[in-house]
């Protein structure tokens, strides 16, 4: 038996979601699970409204001992846990799954994606891992999480340019990264609901990220300071990541202000953002790559 909704993107959809899990948790006789699904709910649905603004289906479904719970939503990026510290404000969604979970994944679809986990006894298979959704599966009930997601499928290819960030410090853009990304989730929470729409700054940014993240990764492993990172933009990249660099330029404002949690961006966390945000836009345009300087200040 299944249960499913469609949630919209704003950021009451987590609250929504961990009440319709433990409603259904209720109905299926699963109860005993409700406190860790709801948790890994309430983030995965929270990571899809700050980071893709679609629609957002949850389904849950349980068997003989095994309860399963799937969030879809109209991105094709497929996210991954990122290293980030043991004290940092963000990055929390996919760790928490990873280890409260019997079993998870994520499954690519025509539409976006599903992120999935499991709870109770489960077979063995494939962990963490982006896999080709089952054609036995029941198709989602969530068309409109497929209308979203097809529309940004459609013009996936088209004009892409290479982009080439050279000497990137990797200490400092890692930090960059947990530093922004709490200021994102912050301002996004606290402005979502006021919104009316315009351009995303996670759907077409959060694609460069991703590309420039499997380069970090492979420098962390082998021990670098810096690296040289790639990827492929288009002109809606340059756009959304100028959008970007003025989100978070406004959430600094509230976090100087004292309105957020996180604490304001050091000068030299501000200038890696302002320098890598400010690659994407030029060489999109067909600019030169301007490689890190040594330091920077405001």
């Amino acid at each position: 038996m299944a249960i499913h909704t469609l949630l919209p993107a704003e950021p009451r959809s987590a609250g929504q979601a961990r009440r319709f899990v433990g409603a259904a948790l209720h109905q299926l006789g699963y109860e005993r699970h409700s406190d860790t699904t709801e948790l890994l709910v309430s983030e995965l649905v929270t990571n899809a409204v700050l980071h893709c603004r679609s629609a957002v289906g949850v389904r849950i479904s349980a068997g003989a001992s095994v309860v399963r719970v799937e969030v879809s939503d109209g991105s094709t990026v497929l996210p991954s846990p990122r290293s980030f510290s043991a004290d940092a404000a963000t990055g929390r969604g996919l760790e928490l799954v990873e280890v409260l979970s019997s079993r998870w994944g994520v499954e690519p679809r025509p539409y976006g994606k599903v992120v999935w986990f499991e709870l109770g006894e489960t077979a063995e298979g494939p962990v963490g891992e982006a896999t080709a959704a089952d054609p036995t599966a029941p198709a989602s009930d969530d068309r409109d999480v497929a209308a979203e997601g097809q529309a940004e499928g459609a013009a996936a290819d088209e004009g892409r340019v290479g982009i080439r960030l050279l000497g990137v410090p990797v200490a400092l853009y890692r930090a960059m990264q947990q530093h922004d990304e709490a200021l994102l989730r912050e301002h996004t929470l606290l402005t979502l609901g006021a919104s009316a729409g315009g351009a995303s700054t996670g759907t077409v940014a959060q694609v460069v990220i991703e590309q420039l993240d499997a380069g970090l990764r492979a420098a962390d492993d082998a021990g670098e300071e810096s690296a040289d990172l790639v990827g492929m933009v288009r002109a809606a990249d340059a756009e959304a990541s100028g959008l970007l660099l003025a989100v978070l330029e406004e959430a600094d404002e509230l976090a100087r202000s004292g309105q957020l949690l996180t604490p304001p961006t050091l000068p030299e966390v501000g200038g890696c953002r302002r320098w890598w945000l400010g690659e994407v836009i030029t060489q999109s345009g067909g600019g030169p790559p301007t490689p890190w300087p040594a330091f920077i200040v405001d």
